[in-house]
């Protein structure tokens, strides 16, 4: 049975450092996780597509996941049976190769039922893992990132806490803090480990003591340090979290009571709709403003972008030449990108010249086909005036007809040897007319079968990965039944040496029957 372990944490709480642990002593968090920046630089091991859901989640619900408002049992019966068939398609398309696996975005903590059920319909087992912080901790993190209030800090950890311990009843679990983990790694992964049934060695414990790095906790404040300003249910929750009663459920019911009984007094429906309404805009307009600055910058994988090439390319600052000169004659071979888009979908231009060239050279045709036939009209205009002076002599010196008949006949045959020429010259123009057509209909299908090989070689990309990834879980089994095979035959060589050989026949039989 497959095993889906859920980290169920507020923000800022050391989620991320517990994800990096598990994910050290072997735990799969999926095929695309979320990239490290400034605010988390080892990386946040959050799959995106869980994440991608749950922000659609709450945004089709008018919420995002610093309300505090927000209850789960609001959401229509239909759209949660809807949010349930999505979660298990991510789930299958993630981890449909691997038998234990880390789920972990903080905004589970309010949506744990809907993956819950998930699990549920496709039979995974489900362990919890509940992370815990010095809320004023979390508080001053979120402040410093988000521009929070202290007050809402302590408000979304309280939020947090009472729903993740709430969701983890019915399930395994066990507990951490941020301190524990970073204070002491090794006695926190023996506890992680015994709990996911995972085997550690020393290399494991050197990775995860490189890992977690002292300096990846910013805040450092002692819970000891609690105002006596506090609301009464935040004091009760930060001293049942100081001594570490996380099973005492009775309590917890009485806190979760207390905080709701607490937000009822300054809820308001119409106020917090609008304010939820709004961030929800806000953050639908940002995106698509995004997404339009992109598309209206990228046109096309191969179209050369120097704004983006000067920018990208920093050793190219004194370049002082063309930058699109530059792109294809060295950059194109050196595998650098020519636009964002492709950087962004990881797309190999080599031998591609840009499409900016192509247009150019197609350009150029048609200019000199456009000049040739100016200078075929010209040279046509001219044969025509000639012939018409030729007529006009011949007129006038129709009295010397016989003198000039000669040269006459002569004039008559350079006009229609020019005239044969100009026929020509027409149907070579009509002949390249047709080839330029014939080249742009050429070209177009050329850059549509382009389109589909970069498609097609996307694809083979991801297969590659895939087949990669069972490589890997395949020669973990067979090493894991090498060795199982290894440690038998020992036995089997000690009882064969001992005296006992006589009483041990069904091992040698069992030995036998391995060996052949």
């Amino acid at each position: 049975m497959k095993t889906a372990c859920f980290i169920l944490g507020m923000h800022r709480s050391g989620t991320s450092a517990l994800g990096g642990v598990l994910n050290i002593l072997g735990m799969e968090f999926g095929t695309d996780l979320m990239s490290a920046n400034e605010g988390n630089p080892k990386g946040y091991f959050e799959n995106n597509f869980i994440y991608k859901l749950n922000e659609k989640i709450l945004l089709e619900c008018n919420f995002s996941w610093d309300d505090i408002y927000f209850d789960i049992d609001s959401i229509k019966r239909n759209d949660f049976e809807m949010y349930v068939t999505k979660a298990e398609e991510i789930l299958i398309n993630e981890f449909r190769y691997v038998e234990k696996f880390v789920i972990k975005d903080p905004r589970i903590s309010l949506l744990f039922p809907i993956w819950e059920r998930a699990c549920k319909n496709l039979g995974y087992d489900i362990k919890i893992v509940l992370p815990y912080r010095n809320p004023l901790e979390v508080a001053k993190s979120l402040q410093k990132r988000n521009d929070f209030s202290i007050e809402k800090g302590l408000l979304l950890w309280s939020k947090h806490v009472l729903e993740a311990e709430k969701f983890s009843r019915d399930y395994k679990h066990i507990s951490t803090t941020f301190s524990e983990l970073i204070d002491e790694p090794i006695k926190t992964i023996k506890v992680l480990a015994d709990f996911l049934d995972i085997n550690i060695n020393k290399n494991t414990k050197k990775d995860v003591i490189s890992f977690l790095d002292k300096k990846i906790k910013h805040n450092n404040i002692s819970i000891q340090n609690v105002s006596k300003e506090l609301p009464m249910f935040l004091s009760k929750l930060i001293k049942l979290i100081k001594k570490e009663d996380f099973d005492n459920t009775e309590k917890f019911d009485s806190l979760r009571k207390e905080f709701y009984f607490s937000l009822s007094l300054f809820h308001n429906n119409d106020v917090k709709q609008k304010l939820a309404l709004y961030k929800v805009l806000e953050k639908k307009l940002k995106v698509l403003e995004e997404n339009n600055k992109l598309l209206d910058k990228i046109k096309d994988t191969t179209l050369f972008d120097e704004e983006y090439y000067s920018s990208k390319y920093l050793d190219l600052k004194k370049y002082k030449g063309s930058l699109l000169k530059h792109y294809i004659e060295h950059g194109n071979a050196e595998g650098r990108y020519p636009n964002e888009y492709s950087q962004i979908n990881n797309i190999d231009q080599k031998g591609h010249l840009p499409t900016n060239i192509l247009l150019e050279k197609k350009e150029y045709e048609i200019q000199s086909l456009q000049h040739n036939i100016a200078k075929l009209e010209s040279s046509l205009d001219s044969v025509k005036k000639q012939y018409n002076k030729v007529n006009t002599s011949l007129q006038k010196e129709q009295k010397e007809h016989n003198k000039t008949v000669k040269q006459k006949e002569k004039l008559e045959e350079d006009v229609k040897e020019q005239t044969k020429q100009i026929l020509f010259l027409q149907h070579n123009i009509a002949k390249l007319e047709s080839s330029l057509d014939s080249v742009k209909k050429q070209y177009n299908k050329v850059n549509t079968s382009l389109q589909k090989e970069q498609k097609n070689i996307q694809n083979l990309i991801l297969q590659r990965d895939k087949y990669k990834q069972e490589l890997l879980i395949k020669e973990k089994n067979i090493k894991e039944l090498s060795k199982s095979l290894d440690e038998i035959v020992e036995d089997l060589a000690t009882i064969k040496e001992s005296k006992c050989w006589i009483y041990t026949k069904p091992l040698r039989d069992l030995h036998k029957s391995i060996k052949g």
